[in-house]
């Protein structure tokens, strides 16, 4: 631990109490829960201990010596070196969407997803007088799926490459690249192949303000968060510390993060993402000040679910603790907790579930017009696809889609409701 300071373990019930005997960086209390106790009966993943399997690895050493310099560190700050340290982070270093990666988002399962997302934008478009120039903002484009297939809709605007342009947010240089190759990115042009003028950033504070479309799937989930628990009616902070044989493992810690909890939450578990508190009001700022919209997908709750963290290596349920950076990182996003972050600055519109959007938009029609024309050994994927999608078992229920409107529309909405949204 910092500074040198030894500590003593004292058994307890479902817990260890670490007393340092001198005084430490913090000065203050640290409890090492046993994880498997509250959370890893749940899921039979975790336990207290995380192997290192592969003590070779850089990042993991790096955070090690990190831990170990500095004393515990926020699950937040975990994430954020596992997923995106510039030499070691997952997002950076692993090919992470598809087949052969570790997880398979909604375009990747099929067009009609990214189809009907561009359908609902120009509808709710057409229904406040298509205003322009117009600004598309993806926040998190993996491999570019989606804007292609928004794109291919959005084509079908009169003088759309005068009057369209594309502003993607993404951190990863390996993924920009394969984004920028399925867009067809002309470097001398700045063009797409859809003739539109595109750009990649590395916020959403360096995207131009104006009139804006801005979708958000699976982003918010990918955000890191942190990890709270209740013992004896306080609440403590979730740390990631290491022990002796340099295996990482959780701790408690008393912190004035714990003011982030609101006073009625009747939960023992609680985990909070204010970096997705940030994004969404700065969402529904931008829409609010120039004019927009704000859809957001992604897997989540209203504020009902504890122990969410979790990793996936190849499609399966991993340890968070082991191997930071060969796998992704990812929590459930808490839609009641995003709600409340901009219930005084926008209109929010559901969430509902991605099974009820869709229908709502016509996916069924959708899929019968394609299998119309389609030949007959791309037909089983394209039902497939379409029950991975609505499917209550698959995706359907699982995801939940969310809409931001700025304040202004707020006479409009009461007689031309959200295209998507109604019960």
């Amino acid at each position: 631990m910092a500074n040198g300071s030894s500590i003593n373990f004292i058994d307890a019930p479902g817990l260890i109490k670490i007393e340092r005997t001198s005084e430490s960086a913090f000065g203050m209390e640290v409890w090492c829960h046993q994880v498997s106790k509250f959370l890893g009966k749940k899921n039979g993943l975790r336990t207290f201990h995380a192997a290192n399997r592969d003590e070779s690895m850089w990042l993991n050493k790096y955070i090690i010596s990190k831990i170990k310099t500095t004393g515990p560190i926020s699950v937040d700050e975990y994430t954020k070196e596992a997923l995106t340290n510039p030499r070691g982070g997952y997002y950076i270093t692993q090919d992470s969407i598809g087949e052969k990666g570790d997880f398979t988002t909604s375009p990747e399962v099929s067009q009609m997803f990214g189809e009907l997302v561009g359908v609902w934008f120009l509808n709710e478009w057409n229904k406040i007088g298509q205003p322009k120039p117009l600004q598309v903002i993806e926040l998190g484009a993996g491999r570019g799926t989606l804007m292609d297939d928004m794109l291919r809709v959005f084509k079908k605007v009169p003088d759309y490459e005068n009057n369209i342009s594309v502003h993607i947010v993404e951190v990863s240089e390996k993924l920009r690249k394969e984004q920028k190759r399925k867009l067809g990115y002309n470097r001398r042009l700045e063009l797409s192949k859809y003739k539109v003028p595109i750009k990649w950033y590395s916020s959403l504070d360096e995207v131009p303000k104006a009139f804006s479309f801005i979708v958000a799937n699976e982003f918010f989930d990918a955000l890191p968060i942190n990890k709270f628990h209740k013992q004896d009616g306080e609440w403590y902070e979730m740390l990631v510390d290491v022990d002796n044989l340099d295996r990482f493992r959780y701790v408690l810690f008393k912190t004035l993060k714990r003011r982030l909890i609101d006073k009625d939450e009747s939960r023992n578990h609680v985990e909070i993402c204010t970096e997705g508190g940030v994004m969404v009001q700065k969402m529904a700022a931008r829409i609010k000040e120039k004019g927009g919209l704000a859809l957001i997908i992604d897997y989540g709750h209203q504020g009902t679910k504890e122990d969410t963290f979790r990793a996936f290596r190849r499609h399966k349920l991993a340890d968070p603790l082991v191997n930071p950076g060969t796998c992704d990182l990812t929590a459930d996003v808490d839609f009641k907790y995003l709600t409340k972050c901009v219930a005084d600055h926008a209109l929010v519109y559901g969430p509902v579930t991605q099974s009820s959007f869709l229908k709502n938009m016509g996916i069924q029609l959708r899929l019968e017009r394609l299998l119309r024309n389609a030949p007959q050994d791309s037909r089983e994927q394209l039902i497939s696809g379409y029950h991975q999608l609505v499917d209550e078992d698959k995706m359907g229920s699982r995801f939940k889609v969310m809409a931001l409107y700025p304040p202004v529309l707020t006479d409009l909405l009461k007689t031309c409701p959200p295209a998507g949204f109604s019960k």
